[in-house]
């Protein structure tokens, strides 16, 4: 899973990536980074802004996901553009583009018993926005993730109260749901993905795809698969100094478009040239969604 955060406490950080990309793609002087930093960073917004910075220059040699040579063959390919730093973007790539968009209400909640050790915390937040497509000139598209993180300890109360002693297992599940409203409202299609990571740890970094990701597209009628991919073009896999994070839409195992969310700075759709307009504009809004989930 990529870069996830609690948008009510790390949206300035946010902000900062956001700006630095804008700088790296030479769209704002550096030295406007450099004053909204200056007068407005912390500890943890430091250490994002140098790993995004690392990053940036890491993957300039090797920038898009692989694909499949005949695929890449028939396909249009979108370099997607963000314009603005708010919590949801207006991303633009090819004809599509989103009008306007709005985030919701963060709630959190959580429990924890005192003996055992055990916790549960879910945390929920939603956004919509307005995206243009080709054919269908306005999409309402609606989303919602849930996110729960569950502690199993695994040590008695007695070792970890006198030693200090713990061996928890922390297990996320995370579901991302969007809705897509189409303007003629004859067909409309969901979204759904599904990400599940456990171990002793919980850190999720920049571009990091955890293991337990499915993920669908559909509409009642047809169902397109979203599957990761985590190798670059030149055959090598995604890592920590090189990230990526892309996914493919497939129909009965026929890639039809690809995405790729990060590395930030060289986000890119994908999407085949013989389908119909109705599925291209379903695809891009699939896309997208998917884009402004990841940043």
């Amino acid at each position: 899973m990529v870069l996830r955060v609690k948008p009510h406490k790390l949206e300035k950080g946010i902000n900062i990536l956001r700006l630095t990309v804008l700088v790296f793609e030479r769209k704002l002087p550096f030295i406007f980074l450099i004053t909204f930093i200056v007068f407005d960073i912390s500890k943890r917004h430091w250490f994002l802004l140098f790993l995004l910075l690392w990053i940036c220059f890491q993957i300039k040699g090797q920038n898009e996901m692989m694909l499949d040579s005949e695929f890449r063959g028939s396909s249009d390919s979108y370099k997607v553009k963000r314009k603005g730093v708010k919590v949801v973007g207006r991303y633009e790539f090819g004809p599509y583009r989103i009008l306007n968009g709005s985030s919701g209400i963060y709630k959190e909640k959580g429990s924890s018993n005192f003996w055992t050790g055990d916790a549960v915390k879910e945390a929920k937040f939603s956004s919509n926005f307005i995206f243009q497509g080709v054919l269908y000139d306005s999409i309402l598209v609606n989303t919602a993730t849930t996110s729960v993180i569950a502690i199993d300890e695994k040590e008695s109360f007695a070792l970890r109260s006198l030693f200090g002693w713990s061996e928890a297992e922390i297990t996320r599940k995370e579901v991302f749901l969007v809705d897509m409203v189409f303007s003629d409202e004859s067909t409309n299609w969901t979204l759904i993905m599904s990400y599940t990571s456990s171990g002793e740890e919980n850190t999720t970094l920049p571009g990091q795809v955890p293991n337990g990701i499915q993920g669908k597209l559909v509409n009642g009628d047809t169902l397109i698969e979203i599957i990761p991919e985590t190798n670059w073009d030149n055959g090598k896999a995604s890592s920590v100094l090189k990230p990526l994070e892309a996914y493919l839409f497939k129909i009965n195992g026929e890639t039809i478009g690809a995405v790729q969310v990060f590395p930030i700075n060289k986000l890119m759709v994908w999407i085949k040239k013989d389908l119909s307009e109705s599925l291209k504009d379903v695809l891009a809004t699939g896309a997208v969604a998917l884009i402004t989930k990841s940043f």
